[in-house]
């Protein structure tokens, strides 16, 4: 790799005119190199990615159901080696830190970064339930210096190739990447090279002079444009009690009785307009609904040792995954060729709760709620079917079953339930075991609730 000299530092400049002159003094001392372009408000020594940053907080859970449902869009049949960066790269532009630095090949983008700050905000949305959306609004500098950071690369198809470099303007279906001609860099030590050896200049724009013909409604498209985007956003929100709210506060519990949607997966929406809603929140949100005891299950008590002595459990002990309706019609329908494994979620005690859609314009909601609670001993494992209303959360009698390899033999004893219909119980069991294989496949995606590590949603 070249070596590169000191930086350069160019500006302040005014106009696009003086930034491409900015540009072509870089250029002509790296006449070799393609050039890259970051906007900054502010410049620091170092480029850092998200995940490298001290405050950057690493759930494997959330990035591999992120990039299952990247691949889903892109059109990757699989998870590979060689999509799966690109998954991350296209989802970086869309809110999620990642091992990676925004860049673009066009430095009147680089100078609309570095002269508009974003101010991110919390809104509420007055529906059912109430909703909390994360929104950023970029606002125009009207003074001080914002900084464009130049990367001259020697060879830029070599990095491309090492998967390094990453041109992520032509991936369909999004559109935001596309209309900011963006790239990215891998940062990600101990890995060579570091972006900030490509480091050439710093161009310096002046925010009081320098007027962009860009603007935050073409470099942010809507919902409407941007089919990416849309598919993102079309992710259900699910549902946060005031019990959480008040914990995660240390205060005492709230006098209402709220409960908040917050999105299953952390996408902000890119405001434009204030006096209108740009996303459709009345139509276009749908939340993952549950009965309140459900929710908060950590607040209920059933000791198993009361019904079978010697095995010890609780359901209050247990990692609760909420199954929304088409996870559920496929887990059970999916056929016997999907083997069958116990979740791999750090639990003996799993409870899964089959969710309900909710929706502001249209409820079919129905009480009750309906879940099974699994608890394995060894090669045993403890069924109970649970239901839950608008105040209470029930455990009723099940069924044992022994599971060794891919085989699933149920006993019959005086505790189990009286129903006459043991096949139903055996279906909802191989159903829910074949969780981790439909993960494994990406054909459900699992990702854990964003206010709680107890509680994990299935998508």
């Amino acid at each position: 790799m070249t070596e590169l000299p000191r930086r350069l530092e160019i500006g302040s400049v005014v106009s696009s005119e003086e930034l491409r002159r900015a540009v072509g003094e870089v250029s002509s001392e790296y006449p070799a190199c393609s050039l890259f372009f970051r906007g900054q408000n502010q410049l620091y020594p170092f480029l850092v990615s998200g995940l490298n940053r001290p405050d950057a907080r690493y759930q494997p859970d959330v990035e591999q159901g992120l990039s299952a449902i990247a691949g889903q869009i892109l059109g990757h049949d699989s998870a590979t080696i060689r999509n799966v960066p690109f998954r991350r790269a296209v989802l970086q532009h869309y809110g999620v830190r990642t091992h990676y630095v925004d860049i673009t090949a066009d430095a009147e983008i680089a100078a609309w970064f570095a002269t508009n700050r974003s101010h991110p905000r919390t809104a509420i949305w007055a529906g059912a339930p109430l909703r909390r959306l994360e929104q950023t609004e970029y606002v125009t500098r009207e003074e001080g210096l914002g900084y464009i950071v130049v990367l001259a690369i020697p060879d830029a198809d070599a990095l491309k190739t090492a998967r390094v470099l990453f041109d992520i303007s032509t991936l369909d279906p999004f559109l935001r990447p596309q209309r900011q001609k963006a790239w990215l860099i891998a940062q990600r030590p101990p890995l060579q090279p570091d972006p900030n050896e490509f480091w050439a200049a710093t161009i310096k724009v002046d925010c009081s002079q320098y007027v962009s013909k860009l603007s935050s409604a073409y470099l942010f498209p809507l919902p409407d444009q941007d089919e990416g985007f849309k598919t993102l956003l079309n992710i259900p929100f699910v549902e946060l009690p005031n019990e959480w709210i008040s914990q995660a506060k240390e205060e005492k519990a709230p006098k209402f009785d709220i409960t908040f949607g917050i999105r299953a997966l952390p996408v902000a929406e890119y405001v434009h307009c204030r006096e209108k809603d740009e996303y459709n929140h009345k139509w276009s949100d749908m939340t993952l609904t549950e009965a309140k005891p459900m929710q908060i299950w950590k607040s209920w008590e059933f000791e198993l040792s009361k019904e079978l002595p010697g095995t010890m459990g609780n359901i209050k002990d247990a990692v609760k995954i909420t199954i929304s309706p088409q996870a559920k019609k496929l887990m059970y329908s999916c056929g016997e060729s999907v083997p069958l494994r116990w979740a791999n979620l750090g639990s003996d005690e799993l409870f899964f709760t089959f969710s309900q859609y909710g929706h502001d314009k249209v409820s079919d909601i129905e009480y009750p709620y309906y879940g099974v609670w699994l608890h394995r001993d060894k090669e045993l494992i403890l069924e109970h079917p649970m239901s839950a209303d608008r105040d209470t959360l029930a455990v009723h009698a099940g069924h044992v079953f022994e599971f060794i390899g891919q085989d699933l033999h149920l006993y019959n004893l005086p505790s189990s339930c009286p129903c006459g219909k043991p096949e139903e119980h055996e279906a909802r069991v191989r159903a829910m075991l074949r969780l981790s294989a439909l993960l494994e496949a990406e054909y459900l995606i699992m990702v854990p609730h964003p206010c709680s590590k107890y509680l994990t949603g299935i998508l």
